[in-house]
């Protein structure tokens, strides 16, 4: 919805988007209403239904360009091969 785009870009630094930018890693989160690294995104997460997401930075020259975000409604995990480097 356009309330939690909204948030994400308000709290990005104080969510996973901030740990990726500093990492440029893949961040898995199981279960977004309880995960200390979305905290801030707890309540709005349980009203949108969002449980797990997944967010790949997209790096070019070794620069952050953006990032990916996967969410699903339901609990979800990858393999660490699905979520490694991408060349």
């Amino acid at each position: 919805s356009r309330t939690y785009l909204d948030a994400v870009a308000r709290f990005y630094r104080r969510s996973v988007g901030g740990i990726a930018t500093l990492t440029r890693t893949p961040i898995f989160v199981g279960d977004m209403a309880t995960d200390p690294r979305t905290r801030i995104l707890h309540d709005l997460a349980r009203r949108e239904g969002l449980r797990s997401m997944l967010l790949v930075p997209l790096l070019h020259r070794g620069e952050l360009a953006g990032a990916l975000s996967v969410y699903h409604d339901v609990a979800w995990s990858y393999t660490n091969d699905e979520i490694g480097p991408v060349p």
